[in-house]
């Protein structure tokens, strides 16, 4: 295992205690000066900093710069946040965010965004039915495939054009945004049973691809004369072979820098985007299961796994895991099932994973520092990032404020606003 601080963390850790009175001679708009671990330690006692009661700062803004400030004072030096660190945590302070919460009669299972279309796209596992979301509006539109007989499997967005793949046919099709009327539709079935579906950027074009059972990736290519990636014959390539069927399940995959990443079983699989050979081939966890979320940020994959509340965390250069980070730790879960994660995504400025308990916890990008939790849903089933600082959560809900507890299973999902975070921007 890699430590994962030694190697990232080289900024100049010994001027954030400095940087820490630094902050609260601001709150009390006070000139910095220099003092005593102990007088800084001293404006933090009861919770509260004394700006707040005040009324400089917000209750809130006032907690997150406690803990900033508590971060920053470490003896350990290890201990203390990154500037990068502490740029994200001042950009997603949970006083920034809005929350506004929509409730639905579906209980959705899968989630994207199309920024060309403006809208994020849902739907409930073999279902023939989607939601259609606006971005702003946010006014649900419940519509039905135009393809009878069909269900959806699994989807993604590539401009205004939404390809997904049925668990009926295995055939792949394509549908207009937001119409939603007919596309195109692949020649032959898939011969195997459709797991994940997501882009690959290519110079020839936009291609789509299509992790399987079995081990197998069908790849759809737009014809060297010109047309829709459907119209042509897929190339079909055996990833993995194994008799034990759970293990050869292609479940996610994102494209990234050159590579094809496809999460299969335990094993996390590189492969080039040449002839789409092998190239990386590591189990990321010790345990027998399915990887089911992927996300890409500054370098590292964020892995999550079927019925499993770990959080890998790889190198995107040579797939070597850098650290496995537990939510039952993060929530102080007394039942696993509470932390288990259920989808993983990434924005400029952080890495959000959602559980089956309905906490959405974001994570730094660099350090794995855990910068917020929530708990809005009773659980969450999927996450969509929405650009201009925007993320929505699916699942059931709500919970009630204060108990924590369910009040009914009614479909929800929520709009996450940061006010900050629209005004990042990543080097």
């Amino acid at each position: 295992m890699v430590d994962r601080k030694a190697q990232l963390h080289m900024v100049y850790r010994s001027d954030m205690p400095q940087l820490s009175r630094a902050l609260s001679a601001a709150m009390e708009e006070n000139k910095p000066h220099p003092s005593p671990k102990q007088d800084a330690l001293g404006l933090l006692e009861g919770g509260v900093h004394p700006a707040a009661r005040r009324g400089l700062v917000t209750s809130c803004h006032s907690t997150c710069m406690q803990r900033l400030m508590e971060n920053c004072l470490s003896l350990t030096p290890s201990d203390r946040p990154t500037a990068q660190g502490i740029c994200s945590q001042m950009l997603i302070c949970p006083g920034h965010l809005l929350q506004t919460n929509f409730f639905i009669t579906t209980l959705v299972s899968r989630a994207t965004y199309s920024p060309d279309a403006n809208m994020i796209v849902a739907a409930q596992e073999d279902s023939a039915n989607l939601l259609l979301v606006p971005q702003g509006s946010w006014q649900v539109q419940h519509r039905e495939i135009p393809y009878q007989g069909e269900k959806i499997c699994c989807f993604t967005c590539v401009g205004k054009e939404l390809f997904f793949a049925s668990s009926e046919s295995n055939l792949v099709f394509s549908l207009h945004l937001p119409s939603l009327t007919s596309g195109h539709i692949s020649h032959e079935p898939l011969p195997g049973a459709p797991l994940c579906l997501f882009p690959h950027f290519h110079p020839d074009g936009i291609r789509i691809v299509v992790g399987m059972s079995g081990g197998r990736i069908a790849v759809f290519a737009p014809p060297r004369n010109g047309g829709h990636q459907l119209e042509s014959k897929p190339f079909i390539t055996q990833v993995i072979n194994h008799p034990d069927a759970h293990k050869t399940a292609i479940c996610c995959g994102l494209y990234h820098r050159k590579t094809l990443w496809c999460g299969c079983g335990r094993h996390l699989i590189g492969l080039d985007t040449k002839e789409y050979l092998m190239k990386h081939y590591k189990p990321v966890i010790r345990e027998q299961t399915s990887m089911v979320a992927m996300a890409a940020a500054s370098g590292h994959l964020w892995l999550g796994f079927e019925d499993l509340s770990e959080v890998v965390v790889c190198d995107l250069s040579n797939a070597h895991s850098l650290d496995v980070i537990d939510c039952r730790t993060i929530l102080g879960s007394s039942t696993s099932a509470q932390a288990i994660v259920s989808d993983v995504v990434s924005s400029p400025e952080a890495v959000w994973v959602g559980t089956r308990g309905g906490h959405l916890i974001a994570f730094d990008q660099l350090t794995s520092e855990v910068l917020l939790v929530h708990r809005r849903h009773a659980s969450i089933s999927a996450i969509a990032w929405v650009r201009e600082g925007q993320l929505v959560s699916f699942g059931q809900g709500p919970i009630t404020d204060g108990s924590g507890e369910e009040t009914d299973s009614t479909g929800m999902f929520t709009v996450w606003t940061s006010y900050l975070s629209c005004r990042y921007q990543t080097s």
